[in-house]
């Protein structure tokens, strides 16, 4: 029985690694430019770009939104999980960075 109850706390200790979360939730609101209004209800291509410098440079890492992973908006409030479509580790990008820029075009 005590052989169990270690390998039974290994196992669940195994699954809480593993289901590290590795994408971060973002929300925002869009708004006409001029207007200064909500955009209409709808979905709409989103491009998130994460880079290592406050301006110019070269994105660490882009994530696009179009197609069939384009962004819902309603009433101006869109909600993302970034990371989902492309991942951080697939670019390499290190979190441990003091400062990372998000763009959100």
């Amino acid at each position: 029985m005590t052989v169990w109850v270690g390998t039974s706390f290994f196992f669940v200790f195994a699954l809480a690694v593993v289901g590290v979360n590795r994408q971060i939730n973002f929300q925002g609101k869009v708004v006409n430019k001029v207007a200064g209004t909500n955009v209409a209800n709808g979905n709409y291509d989103f491009e998130f770009k994460l880079f290592n410098v406050s301006s110019g440079g070269s994105a660490i890492w882009t994530e696009t939104r179009t197609g069939g992973n384009q962004v819902a908006v309603t009433d101006g409030i869109f909600q993302v999980s970034l990371g989902s479509v492309t991942t951080f580790a697939s670019a390499g990008v290190d979190f441990t960075n003091d400062s990372i820029y998000l763009e959100v075009s």
